[in-house]
């Protein structure tokens, strides 16, 4: 089934579980025609049936201008510069807009400039002279060509938009380029022009090629050089190539596999428990305990009436039979945020600047029952979501894997949890004893509060690169974690070793997911995981999630100037893939979706999308390809599954990835599971919710417990057997097949 389809004046198509009606290829092709002509849309028919005439008598070409301000085709890296510093050689330099009016876009420029190469799903623009005929943009018409060695790959482009006013086509690539490598960007005679005629080859173009114009530069020239070389490789003429651009994309992993490095010449202390302030230590036996609360701390004024939020955690979900207890400890990693949550990372060439201290950072870990094992337990680390935190996550969680003999450890996530001064009150027998658990969250607005997230995204001028740092640090205290957990720990203080160090399993949920994403890829001491609705963009998901967008509105106010486009909301007529081109979109779109795609440029250094190819198919050096498997729920609200799909064409994860169709359970489902996001979570719940979320995290333990080498699927009366589909037979349905290179 094709996606929706995105028309002038009509918003795109947000949620799969409501689609839009399959608009039949041959009327599609004719409407996108006239509409291509300017004839839909514009308000101005006659004006647009003219210019389109005059454009097709003069023959329409693309424009191919090195004036910076200008560039077109765009990306090209004749808007960089020369850099041996960086691992690719090159570092952008795109010129600034006028700083005096354009103040945000100036500050992401900036920051922009100090990558050394362009995205890996770029916001591809090429101007004309005139209209085309949108139908002809095929893989033999538009398209983008790999240069490094092997085959020059092709990939075709998607998400196409048309601006009539500027004559300006964008798309993206239908796939994620990759990292540190050379692309052309093709244009051939087989687009046609809005009369059905092949577009002329740009004259500059072909001048420039040929040494013709100045100022000339060599270095550009002979990189396009290369690109007529690698076309005629594939059979594509000189005379039938109408323009083109070189572009190089950036490096990604490079900062997390160097501190990865770094921690292992320098490992960090062992982890320890912690002792409780009312004396004791830190562990707190199952059949002991009573009752757990968190008192987070919600005001930086400690001592203020209304300091502290008390939230009862779930104790109820560690069954007494299976659970020897819980613990809380710490250990050091390496702090590398500034006070704006920004990564200064320095040229990829070289080392990063060293960490600017290491910090504590409180763990939380459950134990099976039982006497652990020589050597001791599995361990299985556990990525919370968004706004929570690692106490009550690993607690919903820990219970499933207790039983099938697996530890849980936990960490807040970088401004999670709270204040510095957040406490765990645990209540046994005639006894409460207290842990102080502090929580990394910071109060960044100055308004005294501290809010559940606050401290994880960037702020100031570092603002467009949104959680890109937050979630590299937290990678990076995961890296710690694991080292610092490497010679096993005495949980419980009997002197023997209740956990293994030697190799890990990990669970993330939600943003646990997002993040686990880059830890899988980077982290040696895993080698099996479980990626629970997780997504990427980061950008993406905020845009397409209702419960995320008020968020991108308040962003996009702040915009200097403003960028809302409709009232007090903003309207960006992006398109999704499978999606038709959006022709004419609304006035101010345009610049919200150039603001939205370098705000993905930025962040894709802490981007899952990026990260996703070396889980398997492409493992970074030093890593063997993980075994993954992937959770998510059809109709998923919080990471909308076009997202989830873009991680699981980008990782070629379809295989491994497990569908929970929760339409298909029936009348008896609660409204509540309307929003399935957090049904891994849910193990609390009466009836059918209860037993999907046992049944999933039954899946989760069971894949740990035959080392990610089969994927279990819950059989039996108490769910239907089509509720989760492994590997999902509907994924055709709504992720569009990995396009064919030609």
């Amino acid at each position: 089934m094709a996606r929706g389809v995105a028309t002038p004046r009509e918003p795109v198509c947000r949620n799969l579980t409501h689609p839009q009606r399959l608009w039949p290829d041959k009327l599609a092709r004719v409407l996108l025609v006239v509409l291509a002509a300017g004839l839909v849309g514009t308000g101005a028919v006659a004006p647009a049936r003219a210019r389109s005439h005059a454009a097709s008598a003069a023959g329409v070409e693309p424009r191919f201008d090195l004036a910076p301000r200008d560039a077109m085709p765009f990306p090209a890296d004749h808007l960089t510069v020369a850099d041996p510093a960086q691992r690719t050689g090159l570092r952008v330099a795109v010129p600034l807009p006028d700083c005096r009016v354009a103040v945000s876009a100036c500050e992401d420029v900036r920051l922009l400039n100090e990558l050394d190469g362009f995205d890996l799903e770029p916001r591809l623009a090429l101007r004309f002279s005139g209209a085309i005929d949108l139908a002809s943009v095929t893989a033999r018409s538009v398209f983008l060509v790999r240069l490094a060695a092997g085959p020059p790959e092709a990939v075709p482009v998607s998400r196409l938009v048309w601006d009539p006013a500027t004559h300006t086509l964008y798309a993206r690539p239908d796939a994620l380029l990759e990292p540190e490598t050379r692309y052309g960007l093709v244009v051939t005679r087989e687009l046609r022009d809005a009369e059905g005629q092949p577009v002329r080859p740009s004259r500059v173009f072909h001048a420039f090629l040929r040494g013709e114009t100045r100022p000339a530069s060599r270095r550009y020239r002979a990189a396009l050089t290369g690109l007529m070389t690698a076309l005629g490789r594939r059979g594509v003429r000189p005379d039938n190539v109408a323009v083109g651009a070189v572009f190089t994309t950036g490096s990604v992993t490079t900062f997390l596999e160097q501190v990865r490095n770094a921690l292992d010449t320098r490992l960090p202390a062992p982890a320890l428990m912690t002792a409780p302030e009312e004396g004791g230590r830190a562990f707190f036996p199952r059949a002991w305990l009573k009752g757990l609360v968190l008192r987070r701390q919600v005001r930086v004024q400690a001592d203020a009436p209304d300091a502290f939020e008390d939230m009862p955690l779930p104790l109820g979900a560690l069954p007494a039979d299976v659970v020897g207890g819980v613990g809380i400890g710490w250990y050091l990693s390496p702090w590398y945020l500034t006070a704006d949550r920004r990564i200064v990372e320095g040229p990829t060439g070289r080392p990063p600047p060293p960490a600017r201290v290491d910090v504590p950072v409180p763990f939380v870990v459950v134990l099976p029952a039982g006497a652990a094992p020589p050597g001791g337990w599995p361990v299985a680390i556990m990525g919370h979501g968004y706004g929570g935190e690692m106490v009550s996550s690993a607690l919903l969680v820990a219970g499933t894997l207790a039983r099938h003999g697996i530890a849980t450890v936990a960490v807040t996530v970088v401004g999670h949890g709270g204040g510095p001064e957040s406490r765990l009150r645990a209540t046994g027998d005639e006894a409460t004893l207290t842990v102080r658990v502090p929580g990394r969250a910071v109060d960044r607005d100055g308004d005294g509060w501290i809010a559940r997230v606050e401290g994880l995204r960037a702020v100031g001028s570092a603002t467009s690169l949104s959680l890109r740092d937050g979630l590299r640090q937290q990678v990076v205290d995961l890296l710690a974690l694991t080292r610092a957990l490497r010679g096993g720990l005495d949980v419980d203080g009997d002197g023997r070793v209740d956990t293994r160090g030697d190799r890990f399993y990990y669970v993330g949920q939600s943003l646990g997911g997002i993040y686990g994403s880059l830890l899988l890829a980077v982290e040696p001491r895993v080698e099996v995981g479980v990626l629970n609705v997780p997504g990427g963009s980061i950008a993406e998901i905020a845009r397409l999630a209702p419960a995320f967008r008020p968020l991108v509105r308040e962003t996009v106010a702040r915009r200097t100037p403003s960028l809302l486009n409709g009232g007090d909301d903003f309207r960006d007529d992006l398109p999704l893939r499978g999606d038709l081109p959006v022709v004419a979109p609304v006035p101010g779109a345009l610049p919200i979706q150039d603001y939205l795609a370098r705000v993905e440029w930025l962040g894709r250094r802490g981007d899952p999308l990026a990260y996703a190819p070396h889980l398997r198919t492409a493992p970074l050096a030093g890593q063997a390809p993980k075994r993954v498997l992937v959770q998510l729920a059809w109709g998923d609200g919080v990471v909308p599954n076009p997202t989830t799909g873009a991680l699981v064409r980008a990782g070629q994860l379809a295989d491994v990835t497990a569908l929970l169709r929760a339409d298909r359970l029936g009348d008896g489902v609660p409204a509540e599971f309307a929003e399935p996001h957090t049904f891994l979570l849910r193990v609390r719940a009466p009836g059918v919710v209860g037993a999907v979320a046992r049944a999933a995290q039954e899946q989760v333990a069971r894949f740990f417990r035959d080392d990610g080498r089969s994927i279990w699927t819950p059989e039996g009366a108490t769910l239907p057997d089509s509720v989760f589909e492994v590997p999902a037979p509907a994924i055709a349905d709504w992720l569009p097949p990995e396009p064919a290179r030609r």
